[in-house]
Protein backbone atom coordinates (compact mmCIF):
# COMPACT_ATOMS: atom_id res chain seq x y z
CA UNK A 1 0.00 0.00 0.00
CA UNK A 2 1.77 3.22 -1.16
CA UNK A 3 -0.50 5.63 0.80
CA UNK A 4 1.43 7.66 3.39
CA UNK A 5 -1.16 10.40 4.03
CA UNK A 6 -4.91 10.80 3.52
CA UNK A 7 -7.05 13.86 4.36
CA UNK A 8 -10.68 14.83 3.74
CA UNK A 9 -11.61 18.51 4.09
CA UNK A 10 -14.69 20.66 3.81
CA UNK A 11 -14.66 24.46 3.54
CA UNK A 12 -17.66 26.59 4.31
CA UNK A 13 -19.03 29.97 5.26
CA UNK A 14 -20.49 30.35 8.73
CA UNK A 15 -22.16 32.93 10.92
CA UNK A 16 -19.44 32.63 13.56
CA UNK A 17 -15.99 31.03 13.48
CA UNK A 18 -16.74 27.37 14.02
CA UNK A 19 -13.41 26.93 15.79
CA UNK A 20 -15.03 28.49 18.86
CA UNK A 21 -17.76 25.83 19.04
CA UNK A 22 -16.76 22.59 17.30
CA UNK A 23 -13.75 21.48 19.41
CA UNK A 24 -15.76 21.29 22.63
CA UNK A 25 -18.65 19.55 20.88
CA UNK A 26 -16.41 16.93 19.30
CA UNK A 27 -14.45 16.35 22.48
CA UNK A 28 -17.66 15.64 24.39
CA UNK A 29 -19.15 13.32 21.76
CA UNK A 30 -16.24 11.35 20.36
CA UNK A 31 -15.56 8.05 22.08
CA UNK A 32 -12.13 6.62 22.80
CA UNK A 33 -8.81 8.32 23.46
CA UNK A 34 -8.61 11.96 22.38
CA UNK A 35 -6.50 15.04 22.95
CA UNK A 36 -6.86 18.70 21.91
CA UNK A 37 -3.73 20.39 20.56
CA UNK A 38 -3.56 24.15 20.03
CA UNK A 39 -1.81 24.97 16.74
CA UNK A 40 0.38 28.05 16.12
CA UNK A 41 -2.33 29.68 14.00
CA UNK A 42 -4.46 30.03 17.13
CA UNK A 43 -2.13 32.77 18.36
CA UNK A 44 -3.07 35.01 15.41
CA UNK A 45 -5.98 37.35 16.31
CA UNK A 46 -9.34 36.17 14.95
CA UNK A 47 -10.01 39.34 12.94
CA UNK A 48 -6.63 39.07 11.26
CA UNK A 49 -7.29 35.44 10.35
CA UNK A 50 -10.65 36.28 8.84
CA UNK A 51 -9.21 39.12 6.75
CA UNK A 52 -6.30 37.11 5.33
CA UNK A 53 -7.33 34.69 2.52
CA UNK A 54 -4.37 32.49 3.39
CA UNK A 55 -5.55 32.08 6.99
CA UNK A 56 -9.34 31.84 6.64
CA UNK A 57 -9.19 28.07 6.21
CA UNK A 58 -6.04 27.35 8.22
CA UNK A 59 -6.46 24.87 11.10
CA UNK A 60 -6.38 26.36 14.58
CA UNK A 61 -6.94 23.33 16.78
CA UNK A 62 -6.33 19.63 16.32
CA UNK A 63 -8.08 16.76 18.04
CA UNK A 64 -6.02 13.59 18.06
CA UNK A 65 -8.69 10.90 18.09
CA UNK A 66 -7.32 7.38 18.12
CA UNK A 67 -5.85 6.75 14.68
CA UNK A 68 -7.32 9.97 13.22
CA UNK A 69 -6.58 13.68 13.42
CA UNK A 70 -9.37 16.28 13.21
CA UNK A 71 -8.15 19.75 12.22
CA UNK A 72 -10.54 22.63 12.88
CA UNK A 73 -10.32 26.15 11.47
CA UNK A 74 -12.65 29.14 11.41
CA UNK A 75 -14.12 28.01 8.07
CA UNK A 76 -12.81 24.49 7.60
CA UNK A 77 -12.74 21.03 9.12
CA UNK A 78 -10.58 18.13 7.98
CA UNK A 79 -10.10 14.50 8.98
CA UNK A 80 -6.73 12.83 8.46
CA UNK A 81 -5.26 9.41 9.15
CA UNK A 82 -2.25 8.40 11.17
CA UNK A 83 -0.05 5.71 9.65
CA UNK A 84 -0.69 3.00 8.77
CA UNK A 85 -3.62 3.98 6.55
CA UNK A 86 -6.65 2.03 7.88
CA UNK A 87 -8.43 1.58 4.54
CA UNK A 88 -11.34 3.41 2.94
CA UNK A 89 -14.10 1.72 5.00
CA UNK A 90 -12.66 2.91 8.32
CA UNK A 91 -11.60 6.30 6.96
CA UNK A 92 -15.05 6.95 5.48
CA UNK A 93 -16.73 5.98 8.76
CA UNK A 94 -14.61 8.53 10.64
CA UNK A 95 -15.28 11.26 8.04
CA UNK A 96 -19.04 10.74 8.25
CA UNK A 97 -19.06 10.73 12.04
CA UNK A 98 -17.10 13.98 12.30
CA UNK A 99 -19.18 15.70 9.64
CA UNK A 100 -22.41 14.63 11.31
CA UNK A 101 -21.33 16.60 14.37
CA UNK A 102 -20.27 19.55 12.20
CA UNK A 103 -23.75 19.63 10.67
CA UNK A 104 -25.38 19.45 14.08
CA UNK A 105 -23.86 22.79 15.09
CA UNK A 106 -26.33 24.49 12.67
CA UNK A 107 -23.77 27.27 12.23
CA UNK A 108 -22.81 26.65 8.61
CA UNK A 109 -24.33 28.98 6.02
CA UNK A 110 -23.07 27.27 2.84
CA UNK A 111 -20.62 24.58 1.75
CA UNK A 112 -17.88 25.96 -0.49
CA UNK A 113 -16.00 22.78 -1.38
CA UNK A 114 -15.03 19.30 -0.34
CA UNK A 115 -11.71 17.65 -1.11
CA UNK A 116 -9.97 14.31 -0.67
CA UNK A 117 -6.17 14.21 -0.75
CA UNK A 118 -3.94 11.15 -0.95
CA UNK A 119 -0.15 11.23 -0.84
CA UNK A 120 1.47 8.10 -2.24
CA UNK A 121 5.12 7.09 -2.22
CA UNK A 122 6.11 4.22 -4.47
CA UNK A 123 9.38 2.78 -3.10
CA UNK A 124 12.61 3.01 -5.04
CA UNK A 125 12.71 -0.79 -4.96
CA UNK A 126 9.87 -0.77 -7.52
CA UNK A 127 11.83 1.50 -9.86
CA UNK A 128 12.63 5.11 -10.70
CA UNK A 129 9.92 7.70 -11.43
CA UNK A 130 10.48 7.17 -15.17
CA UNK A 131 9.93 3.43 -14.68
CA UNK A 132 6.82 3.87 -12.55
CA UNK A 133 4.78 6.80 -13.83
CA UNK A 134 3.35 7.57 -17.26
CA UNK A 135 4.67 11.04 -18.09
CA UNK A 136 7.06 12.97 -20.31
CA UNK A 137 9.08 16.00 -19.23
CA UNK A 138 11.18 18.25 -21.44
CA UNK A 139 12.70 21.68 -21.02
CA UNK A 140 13.36 22.99 -24.49
CA UNK A 141 15.31 20.28 -26.26
CA UNK A 142 16.44 18.65 -22.98
CA UNK A 143 14.88 15.48 -21.63
CA UNK A 144 14.29 16.05 -17.90
CA UNK A 145 12.25 12.97 -16.99
CA UNK A 146 15.22 11.04 -15.56
CA UNK A 147 16.50 13.80 -13.27
CA UNK A 148 15.23 15.31 -10.03
CA UNK A 149 11.98 17.25 -10.45
CA UNK A 150 8.74 18.30 -8.78
CA UNK A 151 5.78 19.02 -11.08
CA UNK A 152 2.34 20.37 -10.13
CA UNK A 153 -0.64 20.36 -12.51
CA UNK A 154 -4.36 21.16 -12.26
CA UNK A 155 -6.45 18.65 -14.19
CA UNK A 156 -10.16 19.26 -14.80
CA UNK A 157 -12.30 16.12 -14.67
CA UNK A 158 -15.94 17.11 -15.19
CA UNK A 159 -17.18 18.65 -11.95
CA UNK A 160 -13.97 17.66 -10.18
CA UNK A 161 -10.54 19.27 -10.11
CA UNK A 162 -7.39 17.22 -9.45
CA UNK A 163 -4.44 19.14 -8.00
CA UNK A 164 -1.76 16.64 -8.94
CA UNK A 165 1.89 16.60 -7.95
CA UNK A 166 4.59 14.27 -9.18
CA UNK A 167 8.06 14.29 -7.61
CA UNK A 168 10.95 12.07 -8.56
CA UNK A 169 12.13 11.72 -4.97
CA UNK A 170 10.46 12.04 -1.59
CA UNK A 171 10.30 10.41 1.81
CA UNK A 172 7.75 9.69 4.53
CA UNK A 173 8.95 10.02 8.11
CA UNK A 174 7.40 9.05 11.41
CA UNK A 175 7.04 11.57 14.29
CA UNK A 176 10.24 10.22 15.87
CA UNK A 177 12.18 11.04 12.70
CA UNK A 178 12.41 7.48 11.42
CA UNK A 179 12.19 7.26 7.63
CA UNK A 180 9.29 5.02 6.67
CA UNK A 181 9.91 4.88 2.93
CA UNK A 182 11.55 6.75 0.06
CA UNK A 183 10.61 6.86 -3.60
CA UNK A 184 8.46 8.52 -6.24
CA UNK A 185 5.76 10.82 -4.82
CA UNK A 186 2.31 11.00 -6.39
CA UNK A 187 0.09 13.47 -4.56
CA UNK A 188 -3.54 13.86 -5.67
CA UNK A 189 -5.87 16.44 -4.10
CA UNK A 190 -9.30 15.98 -5.69
CA UNK A 191 -11.93 18.61 -4.99
CA UNK A 192 -15.49 19.36 -5.89
CA UNK A 193 -16.58 22.98 -5.63
CA UNK A 194 -19.72 23.39 -7.72
CA UNK A 195 -22.75 22.00 -5.95
CA UNK A 196 -26.27 22.23 -7.37
CA UNK A 197 -27.35 22.88 -3.80
CA UNK A 198 -24.70 24.07 -1.34
CA UNK A 199 -27.04 24.22 1.64
CA UNK A 200 -25.49 22.33 4.57
CA UNK A 201 -28.54 20.15 5.27
CA UNK A 202 -28.61 18.93 1.69
CA UNK A 203 -24.83 18.49 1.58
CA UNK A 204 -24.61 16.34 4.69
CA UNK A 205 -27.55 14.17 3.58
CA UNK A 206 -25.80 13.35 0.29
CA UNK A 207 -22.31 13.07 1.76
CA UNK A 208 -22.07 9.23 1.95
CA UNK A 209 -22.67 8.89 -1.79
CA UNK A 210 -20.61 11.98 -2.65
CA UNK A 211 -17.69 10.62 -0.62
CA UNK A 212 -17.65 7.36 -2.54
CA UNK A 213 -17.77 9.23 -5.85
CA UNK A 214 -14.92 11.50 -4.75
CA UNK A 215 -12.86 8.50 -3.65
CA UNK A 216 -13.40 6.70 -6.96
CA UNK A 217 -12.31 9.76 -8.96
CA UNK A 218 -9.17 10.10 -6.84
CA UNK A 219 -8.41 6.41 -7.21
CA UNK A 220 -8.93 6.51 -10.99
CA UNK A 221 -6.62 9.51 -11.27
CA UNK A 222 -3.88 7.69 -9.37
CA UNK A 223 -4.03 4.62 -11.61
CA UNK A 224 -4.09 6.78 -14.74
CA UNK A 225 -0.64 8.14 -13.78
CA UNK A 226 0.95 4.69 -13.51
CA UNK A 227 2.40 2.58 -16.27
CA UNK A 228 0.59 -0.75 -16.84
CA UNK A 229 3.65 -2.72 -15.73
CA UNK A 230 3.69 -0.78 -12.44
CA UNK A 231 0.10 -1.75 -11.75
CA UNK A 232 0.88 -5.39 -12.55
CA UNK A 233 3.91 -5.35 -10.28
CA UNK A 234 2.15 -3.72 -7.33
CA UNK A 235 -1.21 -5.37 -7.81
CA UNK A 236 -4.49 -3.62 -8.58
CA UNK A 237 -5.62 -3.30 -4.94
CA UNK A 238 -5.86 0.29 -3.78
CA UNK A 239 -8.27 1.28 -1.04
Amino acid sequence: MPIVDAVFEIRFSAGVPISSVLPGLLFSKLEGSKQIIRLPTADIPEQMRLMDPNLQYAPILRIVWGTFNVNIGDRSCSVGCNLPYPGWTEFKRAILQINQFVGETNLLAAIERMALKYTNIIPTSVGSSADIADYDLRLGSKDAKNGLFHVRAEIIDGEYLHLTQLASKGAATLPDGTTLCEGTVIDIDTMRQNFSNNQPTKFFSMLPEALDALHLRTKAMFFSLLKPETIRMMGATYD
